[in-house]
């Protein structure tokens, strides 16, 4: 009972906003998609990390209208600065990361992409 709790995902019922393309705000809670990095707002890449085309904004508009019909998440763990990383599944069933990377927002971070997922 205790795992199935754990792999449950929690639906988003909070206003939503985009932070950038690969951050979201459920309310006051901050979630950092996990597996994809998009560029920064201000243009540029973190340090090692894949580095997609698009835009920051570009990718932050994609995120918010991805997400804007809402969304359910799992919280895989915690980073750096204590911030969730998670799992999306989007209203239509998809899975956001991927949905993010098909459309060019984000790119896959093998380094952080979770074991045995895969995009259709």
């Amino acid at each position: 009972m205790l795992l199935a709790a754990a792999l449950a995902f929690t639906t988003c019922t909070a206003p939503i906003a985009a932070k950038d393309g690969d951050d979201l705000l459920c309310g006051d809670l901050d979630l950092r998609i996990e597996g994809v990095n998009a560029r920064e707002l201000a243009g540029h890449c973190r340090g090692r990390a894949p580095c997609p085309a698009m835009s920051g904004e570009e990718a932050r508009q994609v995120l918010y209208r991805l997400t804007r019909g809402g969304f359910r998440y799992r919280i895989s763990y915690r980073d750096r600065y204590d911030r969730p990383v998670v799992q999306v599944r989007l209203a239509d069933g998809r899975d956001l990361a991927c949905a993010l990377i098909a459309e060019g927002a984000a790119l896959r971070w093998d380094r952080y992409w979770p074991e045995g997922k895969r995009c259709e």
